[in-house]
């Protein structure tokens, strides 16, 4: 027994002294393994691993550069740029423990000139960064740097700005900069809360405006605080743009416009180089309130206000062209020996064609009328058997001609094409044949024909220049490296005789200063002004008559279009105006065109 009991003491000192032999050669072992993978980050991947922890304190800021500068013609700055603080708070400090800390120092800045406390929702999300406040004052930002130790969690950012000088003037044509979408940061290489042109100018140079960004790599502590700066590239500032615009001339008709509160268009234009003097559409706006972030309510209440001040009238407006378009209806008779100049129509103040009664806006008529007359006093019912006597796809081989359903090619984005219809246009959009009694209409420049502003100024261009034009532009030159870059545009001839176009010229003549002529509130003294009014109508009399209620609302009035180059020989300006429902084109157009030439060889020249 006692044999036993000894055996069994023996037995157990073994195993414990077996077990302690184990535990330590773990512990060994352990240890051993720790030491090889501290010593393989120590000594084998030291470089790498002492990269990682510079990168941890190293910040690398990419650099906004400014954009170019947009100027007149005479050199006056139009676009600008500003720097604007902006309050932004960097995204690691609003996670983990940072949050709390980094709350209460924006409360804190916030509050100190009582501004309204931010939430963590109600800061817009930038990805790497948070934003807080735009455009703090002078106050502010020194209130910060002279407290940063306080405020190392939030930061201030300082960026450029677009600076509009003239504020609304030039607003249809110059444009406007945006936030970038995520198509436009991947076309131009952005970074979420970027700045891009979105219309106008600023769109379609972006590329030239925008400049090259820079950066900077600086080292901060574990406060946040910079040590120093590593390395920096300075941003490119974009192209300077000069515009072929004379911000005075721009200024004058907006004011003109204004001033008797009518929403349309106005195009001012040399015809001999295609450079535009002015484009105006009204109403206006104030491209600066684009320059900072603002919310979905305001970008609605702007696109849905009265007169839409955001749609360029000039290259998006579709009008039909009503009267002006009896010139090109004019040009194709003469060119295809269907009428001279002599050709005599007798007008009774109606005329009846294809056994349907077509009305002269005269209904007492006009007696006989030759091509210059009809031209002079607008006939329709001349126009009307013209028309008869074309087909309408050779009034629309000359429309197009003419630079009509087509888009001119300005430098600027959303040009719309309008329409001159035909018979595989029909065809194809309603699958109809077309009638001979349509051609009618179209022939005084009513119906399913659209033009635009500008389509109608190329065309007086080039009636002015007897049969060539430059495309309409805006670009005189840019600066590139401190040298001047001039676009090319070419000139283009139209297949049309020079006599032809001189008889044309003789009607529009008259229409200003002939005794019976639709424009002769157009005249100015000692200027040889050559023109053709318009009065189109939005709705039919018959429609007018029997379906609207309220026929006094100002939509249903009568658009006014005026037309005209000057001197007669050897132009130097052509001037388009279009006014939507205000009434006749002789009453209401003409006297603005009048003032506007007036403005340019009296006041400017």
């Amino acid at each position: 027994m006692f044999e036993k009991t000894v055996y069994r003491k023996r037995l157990y000192l073994l195993k414990r002294k077996r077990n302690i032999k184990i535990f330590f050669l773990f512990i060994i072992f352990t240890f051993t393994i720790l030491l090889l993978f501290f010593g393989k980050i120590q000594i084998v991947k030291y470089d790498y691993y002492s990269g990682l922890s510079t990168r941890n304190i190293k910040k690398i800021e990419k650099l906004t550069p400014l954009r170019g500068l947009i100027k007149d013609r005479e050199g006056n700055i139009i676009a600008d740029n500003r720097l604007s603080f902006d309050l932004i708070i960097p995204r690691e400090n609003l996670m983990g423990k940072r949050k709390i800390r980094t709350i209460k120092q924006l409360k804190k800045f916030l509050n100190i000139y009582n501004k309204k406390n931010k939430t963590i929702n109600s800061l817009r999300n930038f990805g790497t960064y948070y934003l807080s406040d735009e455009d703090l004052s002078f106050k502010d930002v020194n209130y910060f740097y002279s407290n940063q130790e306080e405020f190392n969690n939030i930061s201030l950012r300082i960026s450029p700005r677009r600076l509009y000088v003239l504020g609304e003037t030039g607003s249809s044509f110059i444009g406007y900069v945006g936030e970038a979408n995520q198509k436009e940061i991947r076309k131009y290489n952005l970074n979420i809360g970027d700045f891009v042109g979105k219309t106008g100018i600023e769109k379609y140079y972006e590329k030239l405006i925008k400049g090259e960004k820079g950066e900077r790599i600086q080292v901060v502590n574990s406060r946040g605080v910079l040590n120093k700066i590593i390395k920096s590239i300075p941003p490119k500032q974009g192209y300077t743009l000069n515009l072929t615009i004379d911000s005075t001339l721009q200024r004058k008709i907006e004011k003109l416009l204004i001033d008797e509160k009518r929403i349309g268009s106005v195009i001012v234009l040399n015809p001999k180089n295609g450079e535009i003097l002015s484009l105006v559409s009204t109403p206006l706006f104030n491209p600066n309130i684009f320059t900072s972030y603002f919310s979905q309510q305001e970008w609605e209440a702007l696109i849905n206000k009265e007169g839409k001040p955001l749609i360029n009238k000039t290259i998006k407006g579709l009008y039909s062209p009503g009267s002006i378009f009896k010139l090109v209806v004019g040009l194709a008779g003469l060119e295809e020996r269907l009428i001279s100049e002599r050709s005599i129509v007798n007008c009774y103040g109606y005329k009846e064609i294809y056994k349907k009664i077509f009305h002269c806006w005269k209904t007492s008529g006009h007696g006989p009328m030759n091509l210059i007359s009809a031209i002079e006093q607008s006939c329709d019912v001349y126009f009307y058997m013209l028309g008869k006597s074309l087909k309408i796809d050779v009034i629309k081989h000359y429309a197009t001609m003419m630079g009509l359903g087509e888009k001119t090619g300005i430098d600027l984005v959303g040009e719309k094409s309008g329409l001159v219809p035909s018979r595989t246009w029909k065809k194809k959009i309603y699958n109809l044949i077309w009638f001979p009694g349509e051609t009618i209409s179209v022939s005084i420049g009513q119906g399913p024909i659209l033009v635009t502003p500008l389509q109608i100024a190329q065309m007086f261009s080039i009636i002015a220049n007897r049969g060539y034009y430059i495309t309409p532009h805006l670009l005189k030159y840019y600066n590139n490296d401190k040298k001047k870059i001039f676009p090319k545009y070419k000139m283009k001839k139209v297949p049309i005789k020079k006599q032809n176009f001189e008889k044309i010229i003789k009607g529009m003549w008259r229409v200003v200063n002939g005794e019976k002529g639709t424009g002769k509130l157009a005249q100015v003294q000692g200027i040889d002004i050559c023109g053709k009014t318009s009065t189109v109508q939005v709705i039919s009399k018959e429609t007018l008559k029997s379906k609207v209620k309220n026929k006094k609302e100002k939509r249903w009035s009568n658009h006014a279009w005026f037309g005209a180059f000057a001197p007669r020989k050897n132009p130097e300006i052509v001037v388009v105006v279009m006014i939507e429902h205000s009434g006749g084109g002789g009453e209401i157009a003409a006297p603005i065109a009048g003032k506007i030439i007036k403005m340019y060889f009296k006041d400017l020249r």
